[in-house]
């Protein structure tokens, strides 16, 4: 991580190479030169020095609050854990616990157990959570970060912010043979509900004794395959990382951009009030924490010594006490994606995601902390221009980490017919860039058009194309990879140098 803002680069080269349509809603972004100068200026505040962590007091009490986004990410990457030991539990006989047993047929039990996350209950506070670290963890239990649940924040469920109606306009997905309860997937929540249910027949079928196999490790004879887990798809769809990456840009990414950072819903997001009352917060400070939260940066993000600190270590111990706080001393799930990026991306090409989104973070935090009540026209404008950059970078990171799925999947493609081809990878990394890709629709001031994200699913599909199929049908869709990779490239401007070859090679 460079800390250095390169904004005014980017956006030039976005307005040079950007989509040719208007973004998917007609409430875009600010791009021009004057409102992102205004945006990036702190001098013009004439506020005091920045601070180089994510600290504000008021009344000698800490302003920043957002622990209910932190445990949606606990809940997100612990559901992620549950699935993945799912079908070793089914075969040793102890899934879903020890208190609640597989029961032969009785339906409604593993969907039961993957809504412990998903409708979280506070009556669990006390049950302990699935994240470990060097150092310990601070807080062992839910309970000690939050008692919030995923599916009350999913786009769709509160809905006084949201740019679109989720239960009508939830767009990317086709496929009716994954169906909650028989009646079509129409909204982010109907989509988790029918994954879970397949997730249950599936883990029925195995508790029955059925074997299911995908293709063989030359990926173009079905049957020879290894065994799949219940969360692993015949037609290479892996749900562990569909529901993972749907929740993550629906839930974080979502109520982000669509709520704590907008200005379209007056008393909401930019537009809360700033007035101080018995908190030592204001709300719309609050609603910038929460973004935060959203994000994963930690508090301590500058004590971070480069991208490989983020992206592996994930922790840093920034106030000494020999713990590690999930809230303030670990970096989760885009935050390390935008580390991810920044390290793979060609030097020829730099980019600097973590720094864009860190510095806009809290230079509009630190603007919020050292103003009260209305905003001066100036300060109104230099916040708007923080959460341009923060918005854009992060959609900039969801298009980046798709990039980078679809070179996976090529690369997997190339390796079809040989004993490097592995169906579990070719999955996962497919699976990887769908999910990631259906989340580009929350951001109400998206850079990809709304004409373009629909164009690009229909070029991706509901599954990717494996080995069994024709050679010609393989090629057409690489070609169709290929496509979907250039839309994403024009819309932010991407270096070739990051996007990639025809081979899915020399690029994220």
């Amino acid at each position: 991580m460079k800390h250095t803002l390169r904004l005014l680069t980017v956006l030039a080269m976005l307005i040079g190479c950007g989509d040719d349509d208007t973004g998917s809603t007609d409430a875009a972004i600010d791009t021009s030169a004057d409102a992102t100068t205004d945006g990036m200026t702190a001098e013009d505040t004439d506020l005091p020095p920045i601070p180089d962590e994510y600290e504000f007091t008021r009344n000698g009490e800490s302003s920043v609050a957002y622990t209910g986004q932190i445990m949606r990410h606990v809940l997100i990457a612990d559901l992620k854990r549950h699935l993945d030991g799912i079908s070793d539990g089914i075969d040793s006989g102890s899934y879903p616990t020890s208190a609640m047993p597989l029961v032969e047929t009785e339906e409604g039990r593993v969907v039961a157990a993957l809504d412990f996350y998903f409708r979280f209950d506070e009556a669990n506070a006390d049950v302990e959570h699935g994240f470990v670290t060097d150092p310990a963890v601070f807080e062992t239990t839910y309970g000690d970060i939050s008692t919030k649940n995923l599916v009350d924040k999913l786009a769709g469920n509160d809905t006084s912010t949201d740019h679109r109606d989720w239960s009508t306009a939830f767009s990317g997905w086709a496929d009716d043979s994954i169906a909650a309860s028989g009646g079509g997937v129409d909204s982010p929540e109907n989509l988790i509900v029918a994954f879970f249910e397949t997730l249950e027949a599936n883990a029925l079928a195995r508790v029955d004794g059925t074997t299911r196999r995908g293709p063989g490790t030359n990926g173009t004879t079905v049957g020879d395959g290894d065994i799949l887990p219940v969360f692993l798809l015949e037609n290479g769809v892996d749900l562990q990382q569909m529901i993972d990456k749907l929740l993550r840009t629906g839930i974080a990414y979502s109520q982000a951009t669509d709520d704590y950072l907008d200005d379209d819903v007056e008393g909401k997001g930019l537009l809360a009030s700033h007035d101080v009352g018995d908190d030592p917060y204001t709300s719309r400070e609050h609603a910038w924490d929460e973004a935060f939260g959203y994000f994963g940066l930690s508090v301590y993000t500058s004590q971070f010594a480069d991208d490989d600190a983020i992206a592996d270590d994930k922790v840093v111990d920034g106030d000494g006490d020999g713990r590690i706080s999930l809230i303030s001393e670990y970096m989760h799930h885009a935050a390390v994606n935008a580390a991810k990026r920044d390290r793979a991306s060609a030097s020829s090409a730099p980019t600097d995601f973590t720094a864009d989104a860190w510095e806009a973070f809290i230079a509009g935090r630190h603007l919020l902390a050292t103003t009260e009540g209305e905003l001066s026209e100036a300060d109104a404008a230099a916040l708007r221009g923080y959460r341009d950059t923060i918005v854009m970078t992060w959609e900039m990171v969801i298009a980046a980490t798709v990039v980078h799925y679809i070179n996976d999947t090529l690369r997997d493609m190339n390796t079809i017919g040989t004993d490097a081809y592995s169906f579990a990878g070719h999955a996962k990394h497919w699976s990887e860039l769908k999910g990631f890709a259906l989340g580009l629709q929350f951001n109400p001031h998206a850079l990809l058009s709304a004409a373009n994200f629909t164009t690009f699913h229909e070029l991706v599909g509901d599954a990717p194309v494996l080995g069994t199929a024709p050679a010609a049908d393989l090629e057409a869709y690489r070609a169709d990879l290929r496509a979907a990779r250039g839309l994403l490239a024009a819309a932010y401007g991407f270096d070739a140098a990051n996007v990639g070859d025809d081979a899915g090679e020399n690029g994220w």
